[in-house]
């Protein structure tokens, strides 16, 4: 505000307390003449009116169909409040937080690295590699069958869980309930059978290959017969 300004606001105020003062003092000589006022008392009858009356109730609370509700809702975050306010709750969950978050982080590398992310960093290839390699030939052009057999008699069980998968595989494309392709997901596939009855072991089968595949699990013999339990109930749904 500039000087000048500054100077005409406090010429204002003046004026305005100088109008004021007269008018205040007219009205204090108008209440002095009058020699008595008229008090009125009201009585018991009018106060208790009021008293009673809802409206004039304003300190009461009124109970609601959902005041139980609310109340519990309120205590929970007021417990919430108490304990966020606690330096070492806090401290806490910023820890939970972090792993958490570096938990999604190596998940999604291992996801990227097909589950081969103890090889990366050790720059060695995994221990037992087992994936097919169907770059040059169809699915159907190769003898599934005669592979499987040769896995089974050398105790190569991880490979022959692969096998079985990739079997799978082979039948439903020709039987023509997906489409092959060498670059499509094992997940493609088994959106491409939606509601089929084969869908659910088809699924037990993907997941058996991708532990093999990708998580080098081992296969003992047992658990191979399983698994192959499981291709017999899927094989039995496409017929």
């Amino acid at each position: 505000m500039t000087p000048l300004l500054r100077i005409a606001y406090l010429l204002f105020i003046v004026i305005a307390h100088s109008l004021a003062i007269p008018t205040s003092l007219q009205a204090q000589d108008s209440l002095s003449a009058k020699e008595s006022f008229e008090i009125r008392q009201p009585t018991d009858e009018v106060i208790n009116a009021y008293k009673n009356d809802s409206k004039y109730q304003y300190g009461e609370v009124r109970a609601s169909a959902d005041s139980l509700f609310w109340n519990i809702v309120n205590w929970i975050w007021s417990q919430i409040r108490r304990l966020l306010s606690n330096p070492t709750v806090r401290d806490i969950l910023e820890i939970i937080f972090y792993v958490t978050i570096g938990i999604v982080v190596i998940a999604l590398i291992n996801q990227f690295l097909k589950g081969n992310i103890s090889s990366a960093f050790s720059r060695t290839s995994s221990k037992k590699s087992i994936a097919l390699d169907f770059t040059e030939k169809h699915i159907d052009e190769v003898d599934l069958d005669k592979l499987l057999k040769e896995a089974i008699a050398n105790k190569s069980y991880e490979k022959a869980v692969a096998l079985l998968y990739h079997k799978a595989l082979q039948q439903l494309s020709q039987t023509e309930l997906i489409t092959w392709k060498a670059d499509k997901t094992n997940h493609d596939y088994l959106y491409e059978l939606a509601s089929h009855p084969s869908r659910s072991s088809f699924s037990d089968l993907m997941h058996y290959y991708e532990y093999v595949e990708y998580g080098d699990f081992s296969i003992r013999e047992d658990d191979f017969s399983k698994i192959h339990s499981t291709y017999n109930s899927f094989n039995s749904n496409l017929e």
